[in-house]
């Protein structure tokens, strides 16, 4: 009987291991993120600014130290910013300043980024080891409108992405961004230009912060779990089973 249910007792402690990997994560809390924040510097040792004007800083790097596959979530995102003193502040979404539309060109190896209805808003960018090498291709622009009610995003590395405040618009639900493979570090910022448009500068009259809590977590590999519970499901059939051979007729 001992031996018999070792395997099961492994698979049992194998299918656990696999829930407790889930709660395991990497949170960082209390991120400030200046309104200056130039996220064409994801990666390098400048804050560029082709397009005119000043680069502004840096933007703000988080390092990614669990292994793939990786989610990211954002529990909190608040502050207020703005483009320029005649523009009205606004929060992480974003707002209508200069126009209210976003048509960033890419510059280097890191895409830009369009949205038909907002500026100003919070933006990211995944990177791997090889951040800021020369003469990289950066990836396709990807396109936002509102509302933005996506529940997950998969962007690519070097592919910067619409955060805003990190839930949908429509019920605040979390929404989830999925680390593309190879990814150590997220940079968090802005996209900004002339007008929002074109290749980046102009960060030097940007006024404001956020302050945003996110975690990234493991992503559950369901394969695992299934195959774990399988082979408890299958051992406990076959204890039954040959329990219900050697017992006894009831009387």
């Amino acid at each position: 009987m001992i031996k018999r249910l070792i395997p099961i007792s492994a698979a049992v402690a194998w299918m656990f291991w696999g829930w407790a990997g889930v709660a395991y994560g990497q949170s960082y809390t209390g991120v400030t993120i200046s309104a200056a924040a130039n996220i064409y510097g994801a990666g390098f040792d400048d804050a560029p600014a082709p397009g005119g004007g000043t680069g502004g800083l840096p933007p703000i790097v988080a390092a990614i130290t669990i292994p793939d596959p990786v989610k990211l979530t954002f529990s909190s995102v608040t502050g207020l910013v703005r483009c320029s003193v005649s523009d009205p502040l606004n929060g992480p979404d974003g707002g209508t300043g200069a126009g209210g539309v976003t048509n960033m060109e890419s510059f280097r190896d890191v895409s830009g980024l369009i949205h038909s209805n907002r500026t100003m808003f919070l933006v990211g960018v995944f990177r791997d080891s090889n951040a800021g090498s020369p003469g990289g291709t950066p990836p396709v622009r990807l396109g936002f409108s509102d509302p933005e009610n996506f529940l997950t995003l998969s962007p690519l590395l070097n592919q910067m992405f619409f955060i805003g405040d990190g839930r949908t618009d429509d019920t605040n639900a979390v929404q989830t961004f999925f680390v593309p493979a190879g990814a150590t570090r997220l940079y968090l910022g802005f996209a900004d230009g002339f007008s929002f448009t074109g290749f980046p500068g102009h960060y030097g009259d940007n006024t404001g912060e956020l302050v945003a809590d996110f975690e990234f977590t493991p992503v559950p590999e369901p394969a695992v779990s299934l195959t774990a519970a399988g082979i408890f499901l299958g051992g406990w059939v076959l204890h039954r089973r040959r329990n219900a051979k050697t017992s006894p007729p009831q009387a």
